[in-house]
């Protein structure tokens, strides 16, 4: 198919609200910055699930709140690991440096809910920052606020649970907001029957798992740009953002059924594909993805872009991501 008659559309429509959120309930919670004591967080998280059956109390959904100030080294790490330009005309790149903290948000309302995070699969990602919010994003003391929107049954033991995440500033102007749209598969199927009913999301899954790369790259006026994955790029990833515990687990998988390489993480591939957007001049601070494929580390990715559309594509040509930005 050409550019110009790619299929892409919105990942999922949201619902008029019809109550009230929930009131926050504040958490005092460390950074990746902080070491030790953010992997004792996660950790406990994690063996708190396993202690548990994985089911879903959609009654247990609650919204959880944190501050954070992103340390200097942690920033200067990130614009390592992306290797990014910045300076007096330097480009304005959409990173959330709070990451991490949002990570353990949402690991506690997974656990609210009776899900273990390691059936998780990260699906849609949503982002739309404020004009000017970079820079508070990168240094200033930030207020994030993550809570469940929604949870709809894609399948007869799949539900997905979607989280929107709130960012703000100290006198509470938003920065960022964010929704993430994650997969939880082998429920019971009458936890599954707990969630609501939505036949648009549960087509929209099913789509973006049968949906084949669609952007020719030959065409004029499609961009292209070849993106390395660093073999180490997981595991530096994971101690910025937090989510080391999926990455370490997919790449012993991997390596047990023969295959050397763990996989990238969903949200590096986000922040890639930001930076590549950024830098070509596009609006990448309102960016709508959809993840379909894991991403081995150790191969040379193909992003392809026109009129704003992009896909991602592996070294055999399956396609990982696509979406919008803008």
């Amino acid at each position: 198919m050409n550019a110009a008659a790619s299929t892409w559309s919105p990942a999922w429509v949201e619902p008029a609200a019809t109550t009230e959120p929930p009131a926050p309930v504040y958490l005092s919670l460390p950074g990746p910055d902080a070491g030790w004591a953010y992997r004792r967080q996660r950790w406990a998280l994690q063996m708190a699930a396993l202690r548990r059956s994985h089911t879903l109390r959609p009654q247990r959904a609650l919204c959880y709140a944190s501050t954070h100030l992103p340390a200097p080294a942690l920033c200067e790490a990130f614009d390592g690991l992306f290797d990014l330009r910045r300076g007096p005309q330097g480009t304005c790149y959409p990173f959330v440096y709070a990451q991490g903290v949002v990570t353990l948000l949402q690991s506690h309302l997974f656990d609210e809910l009776g899900l273990r995070r390691r059936h998780a699969l990260h699906a849609r990602h949503h982002a739309r920052l404020t004009a000017g919010a970079h820079e508070a994003l990168r240094g200033a003391r930030q207020h994030i606020e993550c809570r469940v929107r929604r949870l709809v049954r894609t399948g007869p033991t799949e539900v997905m649970v979607q989280l929107h995440t709130r960012v703000a500033d100290e006198r509470d102007s938003t920065l960022a907001e964010v929704e993430d749209g994650f997969l939880f598969g082998r429920l019971q199927v009458a936890a599954a029957m707990l969630a609501e009913e939505d036949d648009l999301v549960r087509r929209g899954v099913s789509r973006a798992r049968r949906r084949q790369a669609e952007i020719d790259p030959l065409v004029a006026g499609v961009r292209m740009r070849q993106l390395y994955l660093a073999p180490d790029a997981g595991r530096r990833y994971g101690l910025l953002s937090g989510e080391r515990g999926l990455a370490h687990e997919a790449g012993l998988l991997a390596r047990l059924a023969g295959h050397p390489q763990p996989h990238a993480q969903p949200l590096y591939l986000r922040n890639l594909l930001a930076r590549e957007l950024a830098e070509w001049g596009l609006d990448a601070g309102v960016l709508q993805m959809s993840f379909c494929g894991r991403a081995r580390l150790g191969q040379t990715l193909r992003l392809v872009e026109h009129a704003s559309v992009f896909e991602l594509v592996d070294e055999r040509g399956r396609l990982l991501a696509f979406g919008k930005a803008g």
